[in-house]
């Protein structure tokens, strides 16, 4: 334990044993999201990088937008759900 209480070595939580039903019910961005986003990157939208990915919920809307998105997710369940 660290001296704030936190064990070192404790596992990182994964959620991929409900990735189908995360992905089933969990509700998706606004648009107002993307607009935003949009209104925000300035020249080029070549590359995206999306950390965190969970299942691909704001995904295809990055793809939408960007040349190149690269989505990142490091529980192996909920990356298989990302449809790219």
């Amino acid at each position: 334990m660290t001296p704030t209480g936190v064990m070192d070595d404790a596992p990182a939580p994964r959620y991929g044993s409900w990735a189908a039903l995360y992905q089933r019910y969990r509700p998706g961005y606004p648009p107002a999201v993307f607009a935003a986003l949009a209104a925000a990157a300035s020249g080029p939208q070549r590359l995206c990088v999306e950390l965190g990915a969970g299942s691909g919920q704001a995904t295809m809307d990055l793809v939408a937008q960007f040349d190149r998105v690269v989505a990142v997710e490091p529980d192996p369940d909920m990356a298989s759900r990302i449809p790219l």
